[in-house]
């Protein structure tokens, strides 16, 4: 089993700067497409020496798991997660590989405050073994595209659950009045309009 981290949006502006690249002429989010190229990009780089060992060859790197994973009688299983950005990069990445043959027997995901990343592709392409955990208070599970690829789990958020993870700032009436209007939010556009308003 080969474990595979996708890392959410850092400290960096470009990392917000691919957040934001909407536009999507193939059906996914241009920003988080240009990620996960760059991903694929590094596949012959990304080398497992212990697998080398065991198999007996000079190197065993992230392609040639790819081409096995394509097989019905592969030997490896991978399991992906991300966080937020990394989520979405992995349903892009996911996706991009089961179209290329991975085959979905030899693959799982779990994504946590994943973005949506998709806008009209197929079924066959949604029907990837992907989980995302979203929070109803997470405005962010809302926005990118209009889809998520794989199933949704939707984790309803109640006062305890406030009270574990916002802690004092429920006692301000600034916060829980913000927490309101992310409520109202239904997709995109939306939550663009609230952050042209609040940066105004």
């Amino acid at each position: 089993v080969l474990l595979f981290g996708f890392m959410g949006t850092g400290r960096r502006p470009q990392d917000w700067v691919s957040n934001m690249r909407f536009s999507h002429p193939d059906g996914l989010h241009e920003g988080f497409l240009s990620l996960a190229l760059q991903y694929e990009q590094n596949a012959q780089g990304i080398q497992f020496p212990s697998i080398a060992q065991a198999l007996g060859v000079e190197r065993f790197t992230m392609k040639d798991v790819l081409e096995e994973c394509g097989k019905p009688d592969s030997r490896f299983r991978l399991v992906l997660a991300g966080h937020s950005q990394g989520a979405a990069v992995l349903q892009v990445w996911a996706y991009r590989r089961k179209m290329e043959g991975l085959r979905r027997e030899h693959f799982t995901g779990f994504g946590y405050a994943s973005p949506m990343v998709a806008a009209g592709l197929s079924i066959e392409g949604m029907d990837c073994p992907l989980t995302h955990f979203l929070s109803s208070d997470d405005i962010f599970t809302r926005m990118g595209l209009l889809q998520h690829i794989g199933q949704c789990v939707s984790l309803p958020a109640d006062d305890a659950f406030r009270q574990l993870v916002y802690g004092r700032a429920m006692k301000e009436p600034l916060f829980r009045e913000m927490l309101g209007i992310f409520q109202t939010q239904k997709g995109t556009a939306d939550g663009l309009t609230l952050c042209l308003g609040f940066l105004e």
